[in-house]
């Protein structure tokens, strides 16, 4: 509290005078409760003035509160009374950052409060430009870390630096947001699962989005990445069915494991400065017709639509119309999963290993399994997608094969009439999935 005559907050209270209905409280509500708070506070029977002198220069008058406009520095000059001076204080400064058009007061002789800052006050001099009130958000440290709002609509907070992990999750009345240029990163599950938002265009602030930081955004139908994103994060985008169509920036270096798995994808092209990208990132995009890595790209190239790691010849991902290498000696983990095939499906000459979920879901009767293969992993031919059923799996080298689980390394030898009669191979097969098991040869 301040002296209305010198500024010094050197004073003593004298006494207190209540009377008429306490609108000060109201307007004291209305900016940190909102419209109900307003309410209350009008509907009030007290107002209460309390009387001050100045230990510094001598003045008496009203105690003077003052709340500084963020554009001008001036004083806001509105009346307001309390009978509680000490949850007054408590409020000092609270909305130093909060951009809001102070209400008309019937009597506007002094200042309304100074507020204390609070978990939601944004760490810089920015005003909010969000259509929503504060306590719609919650703030730590410039990360917003959980809305509370069921708006369909939200613009988030300018001064926010991240969208913290679940931020938005499940916030499926979500139809719209608008992200501000001060946001530098979007966390781990972000907006997961907000299933209604149509679109998203990500400000050229960012650098990282999280993993899942998209998943299930079932309606995206249109997302900006800006040239600004070095990294997307495992499953960033997965489910998103209804996007048909992705440019990746070259500002991208680093892309995690199923990043847009199931998307609608018709066409990708890996960007030449990707030099990490980890296991089946376009996996379950069952609509993809093209695959390109754009030349110069030290770690990966395509052909035949396919995508290919150099260091190790391991096909990364396919897509319906891969024609398979014959270089290619790996068939890497989910690399066509959900992926139609044809009825008959046969295994390149040269490949050695199929990597588990390899052929998942796709849609296959039968297969052929050459000679070299020594390494067959978990549901690596399974289709519990399509219903279809493998009938037949026919094994050029049928002979010493063993079975291995993931909690131990037993080596348990596979009775070779099994894996010699194409129906009994197949059985075999599917069983594995339910034993968490894979074959190998040593």
């Amino acid at each position: 509290m301040r002296c209305k005559n010198c500024g010094s907050t050197n004073i003593n209270i004298d006494r207190q005078q209540t009377s008429g209905y306490s609108w000060g409280k109201g307007f004291l509500g209305s900016l940190v409760f909102g419209a109900p708070g307003a309410i209350a506070g009008v509907g009030g029977k007290t107002k209460t003035t309390t009387e001050y002198h100045c230990l510094a220069c001598g003045a008496v008058g009203d105690l003077s509160w003052v709340v500084m406009d963020p554009d001008t520095q001036s004083k806001i000059d509105i009346a307001l009374t309390y009978n509680d001076t000490e949850k007054l204080k408590s409020y000092k400064r609270m909305y130093r950052n909060i951009e809001w058009t102070p209400p008309v007061a019937p009597t506007p002789t002094y200042s309304a409060p100074i507020t204390t800052p609070s978990q939601n006050t944004l760490p810089n001099d920015n005003a909010t430009k969000s259509n929503l009130p504060p306590e719609k958000f919650e703030i730590h440290n410039g990360i917003l870390t959980k809305y509370n709002g069921t708006e369909s609509q939200v613009t988030i907070p300018q001064g926010i630096v991240s969208i913290g992990e679940g931020a938005f999750s499940e916030c499926r009345n979500l139809t719209s947001i608008t992200i501000p240029n001060s946001v530098t990163s979007i966390g781990e599950k972000a907006f997961f699962d907000c299933e209604k938002l149509p679109s998203v265009a990500i400000p050229d602030s960012v650098t990282s989005i999280g993993e899942r930081a998209f998943a299930g955004c079932e309606n995206l139908t249109s997302i900006t990445i800006p040239n600004s994103v070095t990294s997307i994060g495992a499953g960033a985008f997965v489910c998103c069915e209804k996007w048909k169509s992705v440019t990746i920036p070259n500002s991208v270096i680093f892309i995690g494991e199923n990043a847009f798995c199931g998307c609608g994808f018709t066409s990708f092209i890996l960007p030449k400065n990707v030099t990490k990208i980890e296991n089946n990132i376009i996996s379950g995009c069952g609509e993809l017709e093209t695959i390109t890595v754009e030349e110069g790209n030290p770690n990966y190239r395509s052909e035949g639509n396919c995508l290919i790691r150099i260091e190790d010849n391991t096909l990364m991902s396919g897509c319906m119309n891969s024609k398979i290498p014959d270089y290619i000696e790996v068939i890497g983990k989910e690399a066509f999963y959900c992926i139609p095939h044809d009825e008959n499906l046969v295994i390149p000459k040269n490949i050695i290993r199929i990597e588990e979920r390899a052929y998942y879901g796709s849609s296959t009767n039968s297969v052929i399994i050459p000679e070299k293969v020594n390494y067959i992993g978990t549901e690596a031919l399974t289709d519990d997608v399509w219903s279809f059923e493998l009938e037949t799996v026919t094994f050029a080298d049928p002979h010493g094969w063993f079975l291995m689980t993931d909690k131990n390394d037993t080596w348990t030898p596979v009775d070779d009439k099994i894996l010699s009669d194409p129906k009994s191979a197949a059985e075999f097969i599917q069983s594995l999935d339910l034993l968490h098991s894979y074959l190998c040869k040593k």
